[in-house]
């Protein structure tokens, strides 16, 4: 049988805030229940592509937007993803949130997921599947039906691309995950860096664990090599 959601709106001008979170727990449920997630999250919109930063309080969600105000932003703090078919998109929030304003009515596709720090320099790092599970268990908004909805972010891993982003207070991070071909450095490419930074010696390259990350020189300055 289906599951049927009453609310009451009487009273709404002088209840609104109680209104909103009360529809707002309802339709974590339903969206549940029809592959989708809510996460704690900003985005941004460009190229008919979604961008999604997702972290604690104070992590830099609403920095991120005001860095690229020029950009169009699908929410602030309550981000809906979707699958449909085989891919998964994002959707305009209509969530009263920090900003309280609209979002567009819009459904695009994502690019990535991005988990973010605040940080001295701007590095982008791909992270493995566990990992990743993690950082959006915490941040997705939870459910009563936990096993369906650990289901939804295994799903949302094996389609999406997760990231770990370190970011400073400026535009570089942007340029690095909107560039179209947002591709990670290969071994090749990582080991010319490691004999600069080395100054030629090097032992053997095996012995390094590669990660496929991107970064600018301010990361090379704070490597402890």
């Amino acid at each position: 049988s289906e599951n049927h959601f009453v609310i009451s709106a009487c009273s709404l001008s002088k209840n609104f805030g109680y209104f909103s979170d009360l529809f707002l727990q309802t339709f974590i449920e339903i969206i549940n229940g029809q592959n989708g997630l809510i996460i704690h999250a900003s985005t941004l919109h460009f190229k008919n592509k979604g961008y999604i930063f997702m972290g604690h309080s104070g992590a830099g969600k609403s920095t991120i937007r005001k860095i690229c105000k020029s950009l169009e932003s699908l929410s602030d703090d309550i981000a809906i993803v979707r699958l449909v078919k085989k891919n998964y998109y994002l959707y305009g929030s209509s969530f009263y949130q920090s900003t309280k304003k609209s979002y567009p009515n819009k459904k695009i596709l994502i690019k990535g997921i991005f988990n973010i720090k605040q940080n001295k320099y701007t590095k982008v790092e791909k992270l493995i599947k566990y990992d990743a599970f993690v950082y959006l268990r915490h941040n997705v908004f939870r459910v009563e039906n936990a096993s369906l909805q650990n289901e939804r972010i295994f799903s949302l891993i094996e389609n999406v691309n997760i990231y770990n982003l370190d970011f400073e207070k400026n535009d570089i991070f942007w340029k690095l995950i909107s560039c179209d071909d947002f591709d990670f450095l290969s071994k090749r490419n990582f080991k010319k860096i490691l004999i600069k930074v080395n100054g030629g010696i090097l032992n053997s390259f095996k012995t390094y664990n590669w990660i496929p990350i991107l970064a600018n020189r301010e990361f090379v300055k704070n490597l402890n090599i």
